[in-house]
């Protein structure tokens, strides 16, 4: 049998109502992939469209993008002081969320393809 955390999520709505920090809490205590992959589906779009703004073409926003989320499985370090979303917008660099872009939007089928690649372990 799977671990809680190893397994893809069925459906976000067990995790729709938790918090952004409560997310965090859930993944550095259990394990559990799943509160990331709600955080990635919140926030992936608007961290695209940051990376887009900067005149960054598609795919190069993807990997930054992967690159982020990478970095909060790992810990995302300076978080505990800043919280989840003003921690989120600095490393998009910007002090605001710029907001998604609509012509450089990631459609489920990316996302869900970035997230497995998450898993695999072989984002940048």
């Amino acid at each position: 049998m799977h671990k809680e955390g190893n397994t893809w999520p069925q459906s976000l709505a067990a995790y729709d109502h938790l918090a952004d920090e409560d997310l965090i809490f859930r993944y550095r205590q259990r394990g559990d992939l799943g509160a990331i992959y709600c955080l990635f589906e919140r926030y992936a779009h608007l961290a695209f469209g940051c990376f887009a703004s900067k005149g960054n073409d598609g795919s190069r926003c993807l990997a930054k993008v992967e690159a982020l989320f990478m970095q909060l499985i790992r810990g995302g370090s300076g978080m505990e002081e800043q919280g989840f979303r003003p921690w989120l917008y600095r490393q998009c660099g910007v002090e605001e969320p710029c907001g998604p872009s609509p012509a450089a939007g990631i459609s489920p089928e990316v996302r869900r393809k970035g997230w497995e690649r998450f898993r695999e372990g072989k984002a940048t």
